[in-house]
């Protein structure tokens, strides 16, 4: 299984810190289930805002851009770690 931790206002909207899902799919996959589980805001789709402009997601602590994207192979024991997007000056 794959973990799922969530991070500030996802945690609201979630209803939960983490869930378990199962390995052997992509980052893009697991988006796409997450979307049908908790809205669009998980949408693996590009349009009309990227996920880079959404979401920053974490694989074993490594940015999913730094890996294969949303390409990214999920295997068992792996964790996914799910942040908004901040701002600031």
């Amino acid at each position: 299984m794959v973990t799922i931790r969530y991070f500030g206002p996802f945690r609201d909207l979630t209803k939960t810190t983490e869930e378990e899902v199962p390995g052997g799919q992509t980052v893009r996959d697991l988006l796409g289930l997450l979307e049908e589980r908790h809205g669009e805001i998980f949408s693996p789709s590009e349009q009309p805002v990227p996920v880079a402009g959404r979401l920053i997601l974490l694989v074993n602590g490594r940015h999913v851009q730094h890996l294969d994207g949303l390409d990214t192979y999920l295997s068992d024991q792996d964790v996914l770690s799910v942040f908004p997007l901040l701002g600031g000056g």
